[in-house]
């Protein structure tokens, strides 16, 4: 009795239901393959309450508990804003469209807030869809810093990501650039005057 309640106990933990959720296995097969492993680790599975229900109640119970966790995190520290990319839209949909990825971290956690559609590439755009995902969970005045690739939508003096951002939090902000790509703009800066124009384009930038 005493395995099979540990049994019980471990397809509700938040780890088990959370890899079950990542691979996208319908209620139906997490409830097969949670009932075949208990089994084969010589649990009694006629004691243990295996059912689609039960394995669905368990994910949205993980889930609440992850949302609730992610905001007494970000709720209660000074927060680094990062930014990426264009992503394609991942609704499925026949539009055309461009996303963002939204994460804040406080240097050891990261948290995504959203992956928000832009309308375009441009520095404001970016920079309004930042700040609408940071007031949807009410965090704009914990954002001390930002982390962003040094492209010049982002990195521009007047019409910069990172120009606008600031501006409208109202306080500065302390600026990480990709060191990645800012390795790229010195080995750049390099490459040219000791090889000309070719081996300036060996370096990508």
């Amino acid at each position: 009795m005493k395995a099979s309640a540990k049994a019980a106990k471990g397809k509700h933990d938040p780890d088990v239901v959370g890899t079950l959720n990542r691979v996208n296995l319908p209620d139906r097969g997490a409830t097969y393959i949670v009932g075949t492993v208990a089994k084969a680790l010589g649990h009694d599975v006629s004691t243990m309450t295996l059912s689609r229900s039960s394995i669905r109640r368990s994910y949205y119970r993980n889930c609440e508990n992850q949302a609730t966790e992610e905001q007494e995190f970000i709720r209660s520290k000074p927060l680094l804003l990062h930014w990426d990319g264009k992503l394609p839209d991942i609704t499925g949909s026949k539009e055309t469209v461009d996303r963002i990825a939204v994460l804040v971290t406080d240097g050891g956690e990261d948290v995504l807030l959203g992956v928000p559609k832009i309308g375009c590439g441009t520095g404001k755009h970016q920079a309004e869809a930042c700040l609408a995902t940071l007031d949807e969970w009410g965090i704009r005045q914990q954002v001390y810093g930002i982390v962003f690739d040094t492209t010049a939508s982002n990195t521009g003096l007047k019409n910069g990501a990172c120009t606008f951002i600031e501006q409208s939090l109202e306080h500065e902000l302390v600026w990480v650039a990709c060191r990645h790509h800012v390795m790229e703009l010195v080995l750049a800066s390099v490459f040219g005057p000791c090889l000309g124009q070719q081996g300036a384009r060996c370096c990508p930038v």
